[in-house]
């Protein structure tokens, strides 16, 4: 969960020079859609949205080109842990994916209103950066939980993937 910057450094840099290309998250589902992923490819993702993801990480990633996926907790937009909207817009605009990892970071297969959580974090995030609803397309499951119902709930809101823990069976062409 947590990588020293040297070492964050360290594997981007071997990233580079073994030739693997970073996509983010809905550009490895658009190659799957065009027919799969071919060459060397790797996906880097961030989840909750902390300031240290911006401070740290995003200037190794744009010193060699990479961009990543951001999943954040729409609550936490602009609180004192959390990023500000400016540099979440700062990601977006350098080639980031923003995703939404829910409302409040709940265990959505306990929660009561999953429109709130999924939907409505999804609106917030949008409405908040000021980046386009289209935009914001992935979702990460909270502890990486999700059942039928949350993975249903996810595309009714407009997602077009979502990430767990591998609990849950995944066909990349039938379950993004």
């Amino acid at each position: 969960y947590v990588v020293p910057l040297a070492v964050f450094e360290e594997q981007i840099r071997w990233l580079k020079e073994n030739g693997y290309e970073c996509l983010t998250v809905s550009e490895m589902f658009q190659r799957f859609a065009q027919g799969g992923i071919t060459g060397k490819t790797a996906v880097i993702t961030f989840d909750d949205g902390y300031p240290d993801v911006y401070t740290y990480a995003f200037p190794v990633l744009s010193a060699y080109g990479f961009p990543a996926t951001s999943y954040l907790v729409a609550s936490k937009i602009d609180s004192p842990k959390n990023l500000p909207a400016d540099m979440i817009r700062d990601l977006h605009d350098a080639g980031w994916e923003i995703g939404s990892h829910s409302m409040t970071h709940s265990d959505l297969m306990y929660h009561d209103d999953l429109d709130a959580e999924i939907c409505g974090s999804r609106n917030l995030i949008s409405s908040m950066t000021g980046i386009p609803l289209t935009d914001v397309v992935s979702f990460a499951y909270p502890y990486g939980n999700a059942d039928e119902t949350v993975t249903a709930k996810v595309w009714k809101c407009g997602y077009q993937s979502g990430a767990g823990l591998g609990k849950i069976p995944v066909s990349l062409s039938q379950n993004p």
